[in-house]
């Protein structure tokens, strides 16, 4: 492994306790890559969420929200609504930056959107086994698959859930 900034070798160093990278000439420290993820909180007038069952490992046949990874040169945005539309074949409205996760586990950081949606003629996409329209209060939490997930629906949930009334159509909670 070769120095980004100079082109030396690298050698591993522990630094603050961790393995690192280190360059041997100009003493450049590689950190290691995150891997930049979205998912979308497709919502009906924030009343209702639609979740989709998974057609793929991992967590085959469990329910998650739209979502996956960002391709090189996508916005955030872009990509929430991309993932969405593979998966579940919709109308969306404009999305809504809801928050951003991690995982100590995992070096995904994972981009939440929230994006009302016209379930009309939704349909599931070549990921998704079925798509489901979930009142806030029927959400099937223990079949949630991915830890980010739950905490990024249930953060939702307590947001909009006390104000529906006080929301306009489409528009993002603070």
């Amino acid at each position: 492994m070769y120095c980004d900034r100079c082109g030396s070798p690298m050698a591993q160093r522990i630094l603050e306790g961790k393995r690192r990278q280190v360059c041997i000439a100009c003493k450049a420290v590689r950190y290691p890559d995150m891997i930049a993820s979205v998912s979308a909180i497709v919502h009906r007038h924030h009343e209702q969420v639609v979740l989709v069952r998974r057609a793929i490992a991992p967590g085959f046949g469990q329910w998650v929200v739209p979502g996956g990874y960002v391709e090189a040169g996508e916005s955030l945005e872009a990509a929430a609504v991309r993932e969405t539309l593979e998966e579940v074949d919709m109308q969306l409205g404009t999305p809504c930056l809801q928050g951003v996760y991690s995982s100590p586990d995992t070096r995904i950081l994972t981009a939440v959107y929230a994006i009302d949606g016209d379930f009309s003629r939704a349909r599931p996409g070549l990921e998704t086994l079925e798509v489901k329209l979930f009142a806030l209060r029927d959400i099937p939490w223990s079949a949630v698959y991915f830890d980010i997930t739950r905490q990024a629906l249930a953060d939702w949930v307590r947001k909009v859930s006390p104000r529906k009334s006080d929301l306009a159509n489409g528009s993002c909670p603070e």
